[in-house]
């Protein structure tokens, strides 16, 4: 048995080689393709990188091969959200103003997905006994 954090890692780590794998299977070079590669792969980036430096220590109990595998499907259903853009349907297209908006909210995002888990992580730590660190 292994813990959750390793296959969780794979997947948010690759999915910036399957976007690439489907941007050249579609042949797909449109700006909406390259901001889902970016955006998305930039995630799994930092996904692995705040798992490294102040993991969830949830995630590094050993777990079942069932467990893995429920995990498994549900990061596959996951990498199959880009397939219609990546084929060519949904907006190829967007205006700046679309891209933006895009990118403010992800920076958000990311920037309140690290900075909650570092606070969880620290505040966990200066309590005694509560140590959430890997």
């Amino acid at each position: 048995m292994i813990p959750l954090r390793y296959t969780l890692n794979f997947f948010k780590a690759a999915t910036f080689l399957w976007i690439i794998f489907l941007m050249w299977y579609f042949n797909n070079r449109s700006a909406a393709a390259y901001l889902y590669l970016l955006l998305h792969g930039s995630y799994g980036l930092a996904w692995v990188i705040k798992d490294v430096r102040f993991g969830d220590a949830r995630f590094t109990n050993k777990a079942a091969i069932g467990s893995h595998l429920i995990l498994i499907i549900l990061l596959i259903a996951y990498w199959m959200i880009p397939v219609p853009l990546m084929s060519g349907y949904g907006l190829v297209r967007p205006s700046w103003w679309l891209l933006s908006m895009i990118v403010l909210v992800y920076v958000s995002g990311v920037t309140l997905m690290v900075g909650s888990d570092y606070q969880k992580n620290t505040t966990l730590q200066k309590k005694k006994g509560k140590g959430n660190s890997i």
